[in-house]
């Protein structure tokens, strides 16, 4: 896994994206430590990337996209096909990551439940219309959003 993420983290000092001497590209190496860290999967950085569970790919993506230095992290369904576990993994590290480096991190995302731990401003999308936008508080009290998505009537 870890040359996974040193190639994302040359890449992100102007380096081409060719797994290069660890030696001779002064802070990738750092770099990567640093990201599988964040992302919960440092103790796990030796292991061949397809060797891993589901979810810890997806820590590991989360990984590989935090080496890039992004300044908004946008994940399409973070934790689809994880185990109730796994997600709120997913979560926590994706709450550690926000509130260090103060990333916007924009989900999309059909777990509510994720959503509303997670988010700190919500979109409500239905129908490829606005339902709903504000604090999770403001759009779970929302009687559409509650009605389409929450189950109420």
């Amino acid at each position: 896994m870890f040359e996974n993420v040193w190639l994302s983290a040359q890449r992100s000092l102007g380096r081409p994206a060719a797994l290069a001497s660890r030696e001779r590209l002064p802070g990738v190496a750092e770099r990567s430590r640093e990201c599988l860290q964040l992302a919960g999967i440092a103790a796990r950085a030796d292991e061949p990337a397809g060797s891993i569970g589901h979810g810890d790919q997806r820590l590991l993506e989360i990984a590989i996209a935090l080496a890039l230095r992004p300044r908004v992290l946008l994940l399409d369904e973070p934790t689809a096909g994880m185990s109730v576990k796994e997600s709120w993994e997913i979560v926590k590290r994706l709450r550690e990551i926000r509130d260090r480096d103060r990333l916007t991190v924009l989900i999309v995302e059909h777990d509510m439940e994720i959503v509303m731990e997670l988010a700190e401003r919500i979109t409500v999308l239905h129908l490829g219309q606005t339902l709903a936008e504000g604090t999770p508080e403001e759009v779970g009290r929302n009687p559409d959003v509650q009605r389409v998505y929450l189950g109420g009537r």
